[in-house]
């Protein structure tokens, strides 16, 4: 599990859509929702973005460990 702030929700986006297996946003009661190519949830996820004028933190279980480097080569990349 991975506590992020996201700083570049489009980039971000384009990370996890890239990803090969599930990116599960845990809710605040536990629950996995998988977010990779969801773009329901995603335009959801931009509007929590807005509202927090630009920033929006999010926790991730990403279970394939390439998808998980991925994320992590992302978010050390863009901080």
């Amino acid at each position: 599990m991975m506590k992020l702030k996201i700083l570049n929700m489009e980039r971000f986006l384009d990370v996890v859509n890239g990803c090969e297996g599930a990116v599960y946003q845990i809710g605040p009661d536990g629950s996995r929702t998988d977010i990779r190519r969801a773009y329901r949830l995603q335009d959801g996820l931009r509007a929590q973005y807005r509202q927090n004028r630009g920033e929006l933190p999010i926790t991730l279980v990403i279970p394939n460990g390439r998808d998980y480097m991925r994320v992590v080569c992302y978010y050390a990349g863009d901080c």
